[in-house]
């Protein structure tokens, strides 16, 4: 395994010594992803899924669902856990699960077996982004949407029920408000800084693979692997029912970007995530299967190169206000995330001992 992984280094070492345009590219194009699509996506949401685990709100929202819950066998916050993914996006649902976790209302056993399930695109994503800019079509896009929570609610009645559940601790109270949002956004920070970095780097070996001698269908299936929204775009680009159906696959399965993302995460919350990927494949395959009766007439194949169909259509010009906007927003983040590492340290240096 060492020497596969010094061939692999060595390997990427030469292609960014000797594809520098092609690596500044990639990284424009990853930095381009985050600031227009993810930060405005997905921040907001990882925040407040954070901030409703800490303050109980997630809980008072989805306590009619308990009785159900309870009878299925599955963990009490679980129907919070899954709105947040299917609302707020892929790191949306894990950033509640690892809440939970901190609160004591969630074991890290029930957490592995949630984490198969709560791993979601949001319908902003997949309705706008990807049913009418990619495919110009609304309608496929809700059913996209649909074929993924039916085949995330399946995954849950697959792996997380389970009649010897661990009682749930008792009920703690919601921490004060000043307190969750402070720390509901330093979680998110932190979170959608691991998020942009491997969004970049997958971005940038985008860019190295693009020369590869590929046709059109092992080319799209590697995107997509790689990468959910050129993956979608490239599909897009096959066009017809074959492009709406790797399209489902790869927004169920969420690439290896969305992964490495997750199980960034979840480094240091001792939670468990062998066969994480096992189950994303899974997911995929359900929700291709679930499109399947589901798909509408589609238009005729767009024949548009996939770098214009990710600029034009998702992205704003460089110049534009919402670029500037996140771009500061970003600067903000960063400035908050050490600001609160300076403060953790500084209150650890002052514990005795």
């Amino acid at each position: 395994m060492k020497i596969i992984n010094l061939i692999l280094c060595t390997a990427l070492a030469a292609a960014l010594l000797t594809q520098p345009q092609q690596v500044a590219a990639g990284a424009a194009s990853g930095w381009s992803l985050c600031i227009d699509l993810l930060l405005p996506s997905l921040f907001p949401f990882m925040a407040l899924a954070s901030f409703f685990a800490r303050t109980g709100a997630g809980e008072l929202i989805t306590r009619p669902l308990l009785p159900l819950t309870r009878r299925l066998g599955l963990a009490d916050c679980t129907p919070s856990v899954l709105i947040s993914s299917f609302i707020g996006g892929y790191p949306s649902g894990t950033q509640a699960l690892l809440s939970y976790l901190d609160a004591g209302q969630l074991d890290r056993r029930s957490a592995s077996r949630l984490l198969c399930c709560s791993v979601n695109a949001g319908p902003a994503f997949v309705v706008i982004a990807v049913g009418e800019r990619m495919f110009f079509s609304r309608t496929l896009g809700w059913r996209l949407l649909a074929a993924q929570i039916l085949a995330s609610l399946l995954l849950c009645l697959l792996f997380c029920r389970s009649d010897s559940l661990p009682k749930t601790p008792a009920r703690r109270q919601g921490e004060p408000f000043c307190s969750a949002l402070v720390e509901s956004v330093a979680q998110a920070a932190r979170g959608f800084a691991a998020i942009g970095s491997y969004v970049v780097l997958i971005s940038v070996l985008l860019e190295l693979l693009r020369p590869l001698p590929l046709s059109p269908l092992p080319r799209t299936l590697l995107t997509g692997l790689l990468e959910v929204t050129t993956g979608c775009a490239v599909a897009a680009s096959l066009g017809g029912k074959a492009g709406a159906l790797l399209a489902a696959f790869f927004l169920s399965f969420g690439g290896c970007c969305v992964g490495f993302q997750i199980l960034a995460l979840l480094h240091r919350s001792g939670v468990p995530t062998r066969g994480f990927f096992f189950s994303r494949i899974l997911s995929g395959l359900l929700g291709t299967l679930l499109l399947l009766p589901m798909l509408p007439a589609l238009s005729a194949p767009v024949h548009r190169p996939v770098l214009l169909l990710l600029t034009a259509e998702l992205f704003p010009a460089a110049n534009s206000p919402n670029r500037l906007l996140g771009a500061a927003c970003i600067i903000a983040m960063s400035a908050f995330l050490f600001a609160r590492i300076d403060r953790c340290t500084n209150r650890m240096r002052r514990k005795p001992g």
